[in-house]
């Protein structure tokens, strides 16, 4: 009796299961794509848990949609062959669109790091054309006052005396706003170059302390913004935001020996 007389006596006919196979491995790829925010594996395999593991993670998110291909292509054989027998022409055909679509993000991952890069890019320097603007504004108070504004009003004084404008006071990385920079409350005119006069902080507004209040969230923890006294805007990454120079060495000298005392 052949195989199509069995079908034909009322045998169900079975799911096939590289049918099944074929759609499950490039979708179960696809959703950790989709749950990672498309974020490359590989690059949190090299952060976090080291080279092995992030070879096993670049060769699971090709092969596997490739296995997927191969599996579909042969359930649809086996199922076109077995006279009835076997069903699942609907999974394998979404797993090897689920496939084409997997490979299709993965290409993408590089061009959206690309545009992240850039994007990033132009914030900090609109954020470098922020701090400058703003130093510029500075200097105009000092040229008129001999002094920079008090910290707990530098804001305000700068808008109401230099002529600051509010889009200076915040950074294009900044949700929340209305300002992202604070007042260095130990610089004045004559302080060392290298010492810092505004830096990012917190959200806020009239601003002013030290590296307790540093903040790196505006550029994604990578660094942040800092305005020295000689003008100069920089980004700094790595630096630890303690051996920036904060106080001048004298009157830092001068507050230990009183503290002492």
């Amino acid at each position: 009796m052949s195989e199509k007389d069995n079908n034909s006596e009322g045998q169900e006919p079975r799911l096939n299961r590289l049918a099944l196979r074929s759609f499950l491995a490039p979708a179960v790829t696809l959703a950790l794509l989709i749950c990672l925010g498309g974020y490359p594996v590989y690059l949190m395999g090299i952060h976090h848990f080291g080279c092995a593991l992030t070879l096993v993670a670049v060769l699971g998110l090709i092969f596997t949609p490739l296995y997927g291909i191969v599996w579909a292509v042969r359930a649809l054989r086996e199922i076109k062959q077995s006279a009835g027998q076997f069903v699942g022409r609907g999974w394998a055909i979404a797993g090897i669109l689920i496939s084409l679509l997997t490979w299709g993000i993965l290409a993408g991952v590089p061009i959206m790091q690309g545009v992240s890069r850039d994007i990033q890019r132009g914030r900090r320097l609109v954020c470098g054309q922020n701090l400058w603007n703003l130093g510029t504004a500075l200097r105009v108070y000092a040229g008129d006052y001999g002094k920079y504004p008090t910290p707990d009003k530098w804001c305000d004084l700068l808008m109401q005396k230099a002529g600051a404008n509010e889009e200076w006071f915040r950074c294009p990385g900044d949700r929340k706003g209305p300002c992202s920079y604070a007042l260095n409350r130990n610089a004045e005119p004559n302080s060392p170059g290298e010492m810092v006069l505004l830096f990012e902080a917190k959200p806020g507004w009239n601003h002013y302390g030290g590296p307790e209040i540093l903040s790196k969230r505006n550029h994604k923890w990578e660094g942040c913004m800092v305005l020295f006294n000689d003008w100069h805007v920089k980004f700094e990454k790595a630096r630890d935001p303690n051996n920036f120079l904060w106080q001048d060495i004298k009157d830092r000298a001068e507050d230990e020996r009183g503290s002492s005392e």
